[in-house]
């Protein structure tokens, strides 16, 4: 089953960068990428999109990869599998560009921040993601 990647358009994406008050930087989305139901595996259209934006994330000075679920299931078991497809994520990105050190960020939020109603099947379906953001969170960086 294919699973659509959803890109951010040009003319909404965020503008450049800039150092937040506290001199850390913010991040900014990039990409999202569905995933099957109870599932943390990449299919061919989501590594034809990592790829597609490789550059960008090669040269952030660090990314936040934040994993998301539906609410079917046991919170536990959903933060479980929220942090599985970041790290997914995560290590495609490395095997896409195996000399390059990702300074990254993995949040797991199986339990909270839907990007949908969890009421049908289609929203759903848009709730288990990946979040790829240009940037480390402000909140964890070091």
């Amino acid at each position: 089953m294919k699973v659509p990647v959803q890109r951010i358009p040009a003319q909404d994406a965020p503008a450049p960068l800039a150092r937040a008050q506290n001199g850390r930087q913010p991040t900014a989305s990039l990409l999202s990428l569905q995933f099957p139901f109870a599932s943390a595996r990449l299919d061919a259209t989501a590594r034809t999109a990592l790829r597609d934006v490789l550059p960008r994330l090669t040269a952030a000075p660090g990314i936040t990869l934040v994993g998301h679920t539906d609410h079917t299931g046991p919170a536990a078991a959903n933060e479980r599998l929220a942090r599985a497809r970041a790290e997914a994520v995560l290590q495609a990105l490395r095997s896409l560009a195996p000399g390059h050190a990702f300074q990254a960020h993995i949040d797991a939020r199986g339990t909270c921040c839907f990007a949908a109603s969890n009421d049908t099947p289609a929203g759903r379906a848009r709730n288990r993601r990946v979040e790829i953001h240009l940037g480390l969170d402000p909140e964890d960086a070091p």
